[in-house]
């Protein structure tokens, strides 16, 4: 049988080894065979790591995400990953200059004595400043996907509401910790991924666009076991604006590598 796009984008549920049993096997790469000629970068941050500066108050999410969480979450968990990150990095000055990005992807070059905690600690930090940029409170937040994003949306899923969906069985279904995304690969299409843990897609070679934290310390307090309930508040948050800015600059790099 002819696998269809559709096919093509169903959800991946991405493991350490890069192994997806149901998915055909070109739709996702093993460590050290990225098909891509181009490093991503999506904040350019090295050494030493720090707290990002929200564009909103810890109450600004409520009453989707609560303000204790919030405080929990960035100041205990967050701070935690870079504080790892910092203490792994700071007798290696060699890699001290390199983004996060790239030490992600590159994460199977790294001094073995420092790889785990890079790619759980740098996982940890890079996927919480995408979860947290993605956001704005829902009075604030651009609702719906526009322009260049709503159309690749479109032609990727179907229609806006089949990404939905798409997303959310993916975010339900992912047994344990993780995060689930959309992202975009290297043909410039729009798929969702799960990672476990703190894995990235970044050294699969896909671009992150948004993202949604699935570890239970990011809803327990309010949600506690309802996962289902707390991706459905999170949807009020998502900011489609930010997330086509990420889109066009993907989009970009993508095209600059199809041209090189």
């Amino acid at each position: 049988m002819v696998l269809t796009l559709v096919a093509l984008l169903a959800v991946v549920s991405m493991r350490r080894t890069g192994e997806c049993p149901s998915c055909p096997s070109e739709r996702v790469t093993t460590k050290g065979s990225i098909p891509m000629a181009h490093e991503i970068t999506v904040y350019g941050l090295t050494y030493p790591y720090q707290l990002p500066q929200l564009a909103y108050p810890l109450n600004g999410l409520e009453p989707y995400i609560d303000t204790r969480t919030m405080e929990i979450h960035l100041t205990k968990h967050h701070q935690g990953y870079i504080d790892k990150l910092n203490k792994a990095l700071e007798m290696h000055p060699s890699y001290q200059d390199r983004t996060l990005e790239w030490l992600l992807m590159h994460v199977d070059t790294l001094p073995q004595q420092i790889r785990q905690v890079v790619q759980d600690n740098g996982g940890g930090h890079f996927n919480h400043l995408l979860f947290w940029d993605s956001m704005r409170p829902a009075k604030e937040a651009q609702s719906l996907p526009q322009g260049q994003l709503a159309q690749a949306i479109d032609n990727s899923f179907g229609s806006f509401d089949a990404f939905k969906k798409r997303l959310e069985v993916s975010a339900f279904s992912h047994v344990g910790s993780g995060w689930t995304w959309l992202c975009m690969d290297s043909d410039g299409k729009l798929a969702v991924i799960s990672t476990l843990n703190h894995d990235t897609p970044l050294v699969q070679g896909w671009y992150p666009l948004a993202v949604v934290d699935i570890w239970e310390h990011a809803y327990y307090l309010a949600y506690q076991n309802r996962r289902s309930e707390f991706i459905f508040a999170w949807w009020n948050l998502v900011d489609w604006g930010r997330v086509a800015e990420r889109y066009e600059r993907a989009a970009q790099v993508m095209q600059s590598t199809r041209v090189a």
